[in-house]
């Protein structure tokens, strides 16, 4: 078993969620019939997830390929292979053409349970601060309230952070990533770090490496440490359905430390990192060649789920009151033990 550093290993998955590796096909002829064909086989063989999903690729083709003629009118066939990628229920799935693009839309599956009007009126109003990818403020004196929306944004501000809500003596802290869509690996073992108790082993990944069902490579680990300013206090993290990729792999890294709640709706998921495949026709795919499991050999790619699942409600009385964040100060204030 392959046991790799945390840098080595970032770099390996975000060269592949970001630079989308292209897999070099040999020349074939570009009527429909063998770019199906060639769409089919590529799925069958490389995609990562149809075992784990319990997806019958061969009986969806088997659906399918009657309506795949020579005469086909170009919208009509990416319908098709549309339809046939919405089984995988993938976000990290793409079909592009000089025409359309398809991906599926994780954040259609569950209620929203966020409202960014609520967020800047009822919590960070009017003298929050700004830092990198993040927005915060002290909230009723006692919680320090941290919104970050896209793993995309800088976290080099985040010790600035730290520090500025030790200073306030918070009680601790509310971490909302929630409509986070991913971004940098390298940005979740940032932030990973600054609340890590201890070195920890917090997934990990395997890599589709053969034509059948099992044929994954030995697992690549990565670990995060704690940094010198690592947060003590309690810290409770917000996610609803579309925190997704790497977020979902920030939200499996915190689950597992002691300090930490996650509470809200389950994440989007998302753990296959994808590579990018040239079809005949030039149709560009895109779809997951690798697999991820938590420290207790589960997998996230349909989603974490957080200690405590929640849904937002309304509250008449007050409209720029968010449940989910009035729950996590309770949680705070009890120090979890409730």
């Amino acid at each position: 078993m392959k046991i790799t550093n945390i840098s080595f290993i970032s770099l390996i998955i975000t060269h592949l969620l970001f630079g989308c590796e292209k897999i070099s096909i040999d020349k074939v002829e570009s009527s429909p019939k063998d770019n199906f064909n060639v769409f089919c086989s590529v799925i069958k063989n490389k995609y990562s997830f149809l075992k784990d999903k319990n997806i019958n690729w061969d009986s969806i083709v088997s659906v399918y390929k009657p309506n795949i003629h020579d005469g086909i009118d170009k919208v009509d066939e990416f319908n098709i292979y549309k339809e046939m990628l919405e089984c995988l229920k993938d976000g990290h799935v793409n079909l592009t053409s000089k025409f359309d693009t398809y991906s599926y839309r994780t954040y259609f599956d569950n209620p929203t349970n966020f409202d960014i009007d609520i967020i800047l009126r009822g919590y960070l109003k009017r003298d929050f601060k700004r830092l990198g990818g993040f927005s915060y403020n002290v909230i009723d004196g006692n919680y320090g309230y941290i919104y970050y929306s896209s793993f995309i944004s800088s976290v080099s501000g985040i010790d600035y952070i730290l520090n500025y809500m030790e200073s306030k003596k918070v009680k601790g802290i509310i971490l909302d990533v929630r409509n986070n869509g991913g971004g940098y690996l390298s940005n979740v073992f940032t932030l990973l770090s600054r609340f890590a108790d201890k070195k920890r082993m917090v997934w990990k990944e395997y890599f589709k490496n053969g034509p059948r069902p099992d044929d994954f490579s030995d697992p690549v680990y990565s670990y995060v440490n704690p940094h010198s300013n690592t947060y003590k206090k309690k810290v409770v993290v917000l996610t609803n359905i579309s925190c997704y990729s790497s977020t979902s792999y920030f939200a499996t890294g915190m689950k597992q430390l002691p300090n930490v709640r996650l509470i809200g709706d389950i994440t989007g998921g998302g753990s296959g990192s994808p590579v990018g495949y040239i079809l005949p026709n030039g149709w560009r795919l895109r779809f997951s060649v690798t697999k991820s499991l938590d420290a207790y050999d589960y997998s996230f790619e349909l989603g974490v789920v957080p200690h405590e699942r929640l849904n937002m409600k309304t509250d008449n009385k007050n409209l720029y009151s968010d449940s989910i964040i009035e729950r996590a100060k309770v949680l705070i204030d009890n120090n979890f033990d409730i």
